[in-house]
């Protein structure tokens, strides 16, 4: 009598498996997704993120002072600088007076390595309407221009190199633009 029940479970117990591991998955898929385990995810970058974007141009012309510095077509990272009122904001090209903060993120650019082709360095001289995207009571920041020629991210002057190579790294990464 004993044999005979053993025999009978082992003929169920493929069954049972089979069972098993076909409603096991969506019982576990039902629970996660009406269950509330999802967490907020944290933002994954580490500059001020510009929600809408700033086009630095308007209907075609830049909106900028200095036209010069634009490379559309490609991805920048620039040199914010906000212009008071009325005055003209000078862009140096002299090596000896280029800004620091010019200098590191042209050592940015290069260690992006193979990927530093994508990205060119500039400064880009803001008009007054636009000095309320600049970080509070700074006249210089660093920021990251699109393809598009939008201003996406704002860093403050002191931001550190890591946190910017990590955010354009990974805009590269994902882009097919530029």
């Amino acid at each position: 009598m004993e044999t005979k029940t053993t025999v009978s479970r082992m003929r169920l117990l493929p069954l049972f498996l089979i069972t098993f591991f076909g409603l096991a998955p969506m019982v576990a898929a039902f629970v996660l997704f009406f269950g509330n385990f999802h967490q907020q995810l944290e933002p994954q970058h580490n500059g001020n993120l510009l929600s809408p974007v700033i086009p630095l141009t308007h209907q075609g012309k830049p909106d900028i002072q200095d036209k010069s510095s634009l490379n559309v077509g490609q991805w920048q990272l620039v040199t914010l600088k906000a212009t008071k009122g009325t005055s003209a904001c000078s862009v140096s090209t002299d090596p000896a007076t280029i800004n620091p903060n010019n200098q590191k993120l042209e050592k940015i650019i290069q260690a992006l390595g193979r990927e530093s082709h994508r990205v060119k360095n500039g400064e880009v001289c803001l008009k007054p309407s636009l000095r309320q995207v600049m970080p509070k009571g700074a006249d210089v920041a660093s920021g990251i221009v699109d393809p598009l020629n939008n201003l996406i991210m704002i860093y403050p002057e002191n931001a550190s190199h890591k946190d910017i190579f990590q955010d354009i790294k990974r805009l590269l990464k994902y882009s097919k633009l530029g």
